[in-house]
């Protein structure tokens, strides 16, 4: 699902679609847990470049021992803040 039927689910999401529709970028935001296939394909798409992922940061030490706790304060801080601009990817390796 993504596109236009999103902002009629996520209401939060209008004045982003009017605002990117008028100044750009433009963008659709896709939620892929309903089918693998739409996720097979966006990431066909990002391997061929037609997409581009923005990664705001990296935490790392999620599961570390000594540093997990600072780790998961951090990823809670994006959480709760509501001021990402891109993804925040947990690193688990």
């Amino acid at each position: 699902m993504g596109g236009p039927l999103t902002y009629f689910t996520h209401p939060s999401q209008v004045l982003r679609h009017i605002r990117g529709y008028i100044f750009g970028p433009r963008y659709a935001n896709v939620l892929l847990y309903v089918k693998s296939e739409l996720l097979e394909q966006v990431t066909t798409m990002a391997d061929e470049g037609k997409i581009k992922v923005v990664v705001q940061d990296v935490v790392k030490g999620i599961l570390s021992e000594g540093e997990s706790e600072a780790a998961w304060q951090k990823a809670k801080e994006y959480m709760v803040g509501g001021r990402v601009r891109g993804k925040i990817v947990l690193d688990i390796a």
